[in-house]
This record gives structure tokens, sequence and C-alpha cells, in this order.
């Protein structure tokens, strides 16, 4: 039992709907800094695979015409439009946004007060105690509304580019395992080229000497 007398209505600060609009304000909240610390982890996986670019490109001088070589340039093309995708998207998430809060409690203190003056005017203080009571839920409902729909809105834009950027590492993940063959092929080859003109290096110098 609150101590209440049958039949009286519940006051309006501690309204359920009150409740139900400062949870999600609160659950927006901890939504967008929970996808700010997904980005991270996107960053992350990023450099990694700039590092497999990196790669890629000291692979590409060693290419000759061929059916390796051909299937080595196309997919490392194909991982460079994903890789810019990725990257695009990533900085899209990451772009700041504003995120929408609810007044510091100084200026609800003022405005509390403010509200106490004008209505100490007109009424009784428990009539003015109350009616200040109900303007403070009903300002606090509006703003928790109005900075809950803001901060959804922003999520919502910041999972939808996060979830396009993991579309496109799980591209990148796809095309770097396709192209492991015909990597290595044209990696085998260089290597065996290098070989030779390590082998014949000394041969030519040897016959610079003797002439």
């Amino acid at each position: 039992m609150d101590g209440r007398a049958p039949g009286a209505t519940q006051p309006m600060g501690s309204n359920y709907t009150d409740d139900f609009f400062r949870e999600v304000y609160n659950a927006e909240l901890d939504r967008h800094h929970k996808l700010h610390s997904a980005d991270s982890l996107l960053i992350a996986v990023l450099v990694a695979f700039s590092g497999v670019g990196v790669y890629y490109l000291k692979v590409l001088p060693s290419c000759v015409w061929g059916i390796a070589e051909g299937a080595f340039i196309a997919f490392f093309g194909l991982f460079l439009v994903a890789f810019l995708f990725a990257t695009g998207f990533v900085i899209a998430a990451c772009w700041p946004r504003n995120s929408e809060y609810i007044a510091a409690p100084k200026e609800w203190g003022a405005f509390v007060e403010g509200l106490r003056e004008y209505y100490a005017h007109y009424h009784d203080q428990q009539e003015a105690e109350k009616r200040v009571a109900d303007d403070l839920a009903r300002a606090l409902r509006q703003k928790y509304m109005e900075a809950g729909e803001c901060n959804r809105n922003l999520n919502i834009k910041i999972a939808a580019y996060q979830t396009r950027a993991k579309y496109s590492i799980t591209a990148l993940v796809v095309l770097m395992l396709v192209n492991a063959i015909p990597t290595y092929s044209v990696q085998s080859t260089r290597s065996e080229t290098q070989k030779t003109e390590v082998i014949a290096f000394p041969d030519v110098q040897k016959i610079e000497i003797v002439k």
C-alpha cells in the first residue's frame, strides 16, 4: 500500500508513461555509446586489410600475362573497390553527430523555481506545489520524447552504416580467400625468377673477370 486514499489519482510525476519515455531515452543513449565502441573494432579490421592491400601492391609488379596473373589482378581490383566502400562506410559511421540530452540539473532547478514563484501568486502552497510537479513532469516527458526520438534516428543511421561496412568487410574476406591461389602462383613465379637471377649473376661476373 502507498498510503493514498482509495480512488485518489496518481501524481503525474510518477505516472508509468513518464518512466517509459525516460527508459527509452536512456536505452537510446546506451545504444549510442555501444555503437561508437564498435567503431574501433571496424577501424582495426580495416587497418589489418590495408596490410593485405600493401602486400598485393608489392606482388603486382611481378605479374606477367597469364591466367593466374589475370585472376590476381581482377581479384585485387575487386579487393580495392570493397576496401574503399568499407572505408567510406566506417567514416560515415564515425562522423561526429550530436546526441540530444536533457537540460542540466541547474537549468531544471531554475525552471522549477520560476514555476513555483508564478503559481504562488495565484494558489496556496499545496496547490502551487501540485501544479509545479505537474508542469515539471510534463516538461520532462516532452524532453525525454524529443531527445529519445533524436537519438533513435542517429542510432539508426550509425547502425545502417556499420552494417554496410560489415558487408563490405565480409566481401574483403571472401576476395582474400579466393585470391589466395592466384597470389601464391604469382609469388611462386616471382621467387623462381629471383632465384634464377641470383644463380646466373656469379656466372656473369666470372665471365667478365676472365676477359
